[in-house]
């Protein structure tokens, strides 16, 4: 047994590995099914929360990632949180609230799940943490629950009691009516909602619409970022029920051809039922033929009043009237159009008179603003406009003007147009252009004729002129290193040559001594011998003199070194590099 449970936490470290790597190849689902295979073989890997908290929030599924944020606090504490720990659920929860409005995943959590659909190893989460009292995890195993068994009832009935846990009465009534209308028949769970639903408020909303739109109708009750769930009546209205108290609201009624028609609802008192009866205005419809083509030219999505509609080639479509564009879009960005439409007509749309375009300029000075007009040939004027870093890109060797990188400008329209180049230091300069719709254009700025050119070559004469004298005093102090580093050799070699020579002397004098002996009384041999003591005397003390000399003068050039060693850098540093954007 005690195998088994050390294979598993071996498998789950494995998984968790997996898990770290994923994340940061931006493999979200992969990461996510690797997080949640580690939190199955041991659920007390806390990490595997964190991690699926992260990967839930690269998906873009905000509110499960931040319920996983809050359960990860509350598995490991506040207290015990790291500083890497906090930086990262600060970013989870920012991208919960800077979610825009309306914005949602391109794909559903219940997609990106392990492939298994059996909601038991969910259950026994929630039901573990319930039992202890944690509700933050039960929220968020709930959540897992429902949304990969959304029609297993008694996993709304354990979400309700996730939600009454932490408090969250509303929202316990809400995923509790939720288990009663898919078959749930448990009395408590019906006792519970009796006692709960005098709390709160409701809202039964009708609509007069004419005939044609009464099947496209669409109606929200909004506050906050929450929204509101709905029952349709058998007389054909829409019953919201469960509505917060203290809290305003807003009614949103749309539909196909109608105007859409928002209603400020003022706060419910608890138990408070209203009715509202909405009569949006009617704005006609009109009929959009989409000529036929290739559909890798581009995509279009109609924007109407109350949606938006991805339409294909040869599409025939029925939208309403009124606050009709149209986007074009292709590998190159988007253009919008609006269309100026007659109701009860047929308009004919032709996309390809507004494929976008990519223009790519170089030659563009560093530092400068740019500006494009580009008109199109059915008169509409498209801009373009991009401020370039001064600081980035190549010098120019004759001129010293820095060139930026080629910039692209993305969704822009065919046309004809001009560009305007705005420097500070270089001055302006317009250009004519001709860019075919659906294309990469390419174009290449010339910046010489720009009037402020000579004044910036001249500065970069006079720099290049600062910085060779101060290269100049760099040489110097190397040739100045090199002489006194030869001295210092010659130096040394006098110095040894010196202490050679003064053993020359003593074996001399040694010879004079023992000539001098009375027994071996030699007079031509006493000569000879004091003569070789002189000479090698003599000898030594010109190598110490010379060796001194030489000393004297690789200490001379050293200081002379350091000197200008240390001028030189100054003088360098005071030139520094070339910076055309500092030119006065």
């Amino acid at each position: 047994m005690r195998a088994e449970t050390n294979t598993g936490i071996s498998q789950s470290k494995r998984q968790l590995k997996f898990a770290r790597e994923e994340l940061e190849q931006k493999q979200y689902e992969k990461a996510l099914r690797s997080a949640e295979s580690a939190l199955r073989l041991d659920p007390s890997q806390v990490e595997a929360i964190l991690l699926k908290a992260l990967a839930h929030r690269g998906l873009r599924h905000f509110k499960q990632a931040r319920l996983l944020a809050d359960a990860y606090v509350e598995e490991l504490g506040l207290d015990q949180l790291s500083e890497d720990d906090k930086k990262l659920l600060e970013r989870i929860q920012g991208a919960a609230l800077s979610r825009p409005r309306g914005k949602r995943s391109t794909a559903q959590p219940a997609e990106v799940y392990t492939q298994v659909v059996d909601p038991q190893p969910y259950r026994e989460r929630v039901e573990s943490a319930l039992a202890e009292g944690r509700c933050a995890a039960s929220i968020s195993a709930a959540f897992e629950l429902t949304t990969v068994a959304p029609d297993y009832a008694d996993g709304w009935r354990l979400s309700g009691d996730a939600q009454r846990c932490a408090n969250q009465l509303r929202l316990a009534l809400l995923d509790y009516r939720h288990y009663l209308k898919l078959g749930g028949e448990e009395p408590t769970v019906l006792r519970l909602v009796e006692r709960l639903s005098p709390r709160y408020g409701r809202l039964i909303v009708g609509v007069k619409a004419p005939g044609e739109s009464k099947g496209d109708l669409t109606v929200r009750l909004n506050w906050g970022e929450e929204g509101s769930r709905y029952e349709p009546l058998p007389d054909g209205r829409w019953l919201f029920q469960d509505l917060p108290t203290d809290t305003a609201m807003e009614l949103v009624v749309s539909g196909l051809g109608l105007k859409t028609t928002v209603l400020n609802i003022e706060p419910y008192a608890a138990g408070e039922t209203r009715e509202e009866l909405i009569e949006p205005e009617w704005l006609g419809l009109v009929t959009i033929n989409l000529v036929d083509f290739p559909a890798e030219l581009a995509s279009t999505l109609l924007i109407t009043e109350d949606r938006e509609l991805q339409v294909g080639p040869g599409a025939k479509i029925r939208v309403t009237a009124v606050g009709l564009s149209a986007i074009v879009q292709n590998e190159f960005g988007t253009s919008t159009t609006h269309l100026h439409v007659v109701p009860d007509q047929q308009v004919t749309f032709d996309p390809r008179l507004y494929l976008p375009s990519r223009l790519t300029v170089s030659g563009l000075p560093a530092g400068s603003a740019v500006n494009m007009t580009v008109q199109t040939d059915d008169g509409r004027t498209v801009p373009g406009y991009a401020d370039l870093p001064a600081a980035q890109g190549r010098i120019d060797r004759d001129t010293g003007v820095r060139i930026a990188p080629p910039y692209s400008f993305n969704s822009i329209a065919g046309g004809t147009g001009t560009l305007q180049v705005d420097h500070p230091l270089l001055g302006e300069r317009q250009v004519e252009l001709v860019l075919e719709g659906g294309a990469l254009n390419a174009s290449v700025f010339d910046w010489q004729p720009l009037p402020g050119v000579e004044k910036v070559k001249q500065a970069y004469d006079s720099w290049q002129q600062a910085e060779a004298r101060a290269r100049r005093g760099v040489l110097r102090t190397a040739v100045l290193a090199g002489v006194s580093g030869a001295m210092a050799v010659l130096g040394t070699g006098l110095f040894v040559g010196a202490v050679a020579e003064q053993l020359v002397v003593d074996e001399a004098l040694q010879r004079a001594l023992e000539k001098s002996d009375p027994a071996s009384l030699d007079s031509a041999a006493i000569t000879q011998a004091m003569a070789d003591h002189a000479a090698a005397r003599q000898r030594r003390d010109g190598l110490g003199a010379a060796s001194a000399l030489s000393f004297a003068v690789t200490g001379l050039g050293v200081s002379l070194t350091v000197t200008s060693g240390r001028f030189a850098k100054q003088r360098l540093q005071s030139v520094g590099p070339w910076q055309p954007e500092l030119v006065e």
